[in-house]
């Protein structure tokens, strides 16, 4: 669980809207409440029992991640969908000295897959076959 956090929280607030969105409303695609559906780490899949009832919630250019019913991670992000893929970078809260966490992000509807490289506060994978840790999440409907 604890090799999940991290890379999750790297994740948090991404989405991956079209070269054309400005900022805010590519932002504004990514508002809501997010299930963790598959998790990989260096090829290997995550067991479902790990992941299962892991949430990430996005409020404004908030997000949190909820395990086992608590909030185990909160921060902000800044997202750049002009890039291809989108980029997202996370700053927990507190934040560690000058961390910023560096993913790459996929929409496609409600499925939202998220990319981080080696370590927590690694280089950013240019793509999805560089990433070490790929994440995919599920939009939950209210």
């Amino acid at each position: 669980m604890k090799k999940f956090l991290p890379p999750l929280c790297v994740l948090s607030v991404a989405l991956l809207a079209g070269a054309d969105d400005q900022p805010e409303d590519a932002a504004k695609k990514l508002q809501g409440t997010w299930a963790v559906v598959s998790e990989e780490l260096n090829g290997r899949k995550t067991p479902d029992d790990q992941i299962k009832g892991t949430t990430l919630t996005v409020e404004g250019d908030k997000l949190s991640i909820r395990q086992g019913g608590k909030t185990a991670l909160s921060g902000t992000f800044k997202l750049d969908a002009s890039q291809k893929p989108a980029h997202l970078d996370i700053t927990l809260t507190p934040p560690p000295k000058d961390a910023v966490m560096r993913m790459i992000l996929q929409l496609d509807g409600d499925d939202l897959k998220l990319g981080a490289g080696k370590g927590e506060y690694g280089p950013r994978p240019t793509n999805f076959d560089e990433a070490s840790v790929i994440i995919t999440l599920k939009r939950e409907k209210k």
